[in-house]
């Protein structure tokens, strides 16, 4: 029952401002998406909330790569193959 009462509260504000925004009736497709968005949203809180989902604890971590000598020389190789190859280019 709140549930529905929240809806009509949030489609009367938005079809408000989508008339106040577009002019009358101009942005009324509006209502339909951010209705759908919120209930949609609503679903997805509920169901992490009933799966006792908690953000910080047992997530991975990002791992920040390092560039190594490896990666230095890959570089420098493929760079003087690209000037290689505009030379050989340049001169035949």
């Amino acid at each position: 029952m709140l549930n529905d009462k929240v809806k009509y509260i949030i489609t009367g504000a938005l079809a408000g401002v989508a008339n106040g925004l577009f002019g009358s009736g101009g942005g009324l497709f509006l209502v339909p998406l951010f209705v759908s968005a919120f209930r949609r949203a609503d679903e997805l809180a509920t169901a992490m909330e009933c799966r006792c989902y908690h953000g910080g604890e047992g997530r991975t971590k990002l791992h920040v790569l390092r560039y190594e000598a490896r990666d230095y020389l890959t570089l420098a190789f493929y760079a003087a193959l690209c000037a290689a190859m505009i030379a050989l280019k340049k001169f035949f």
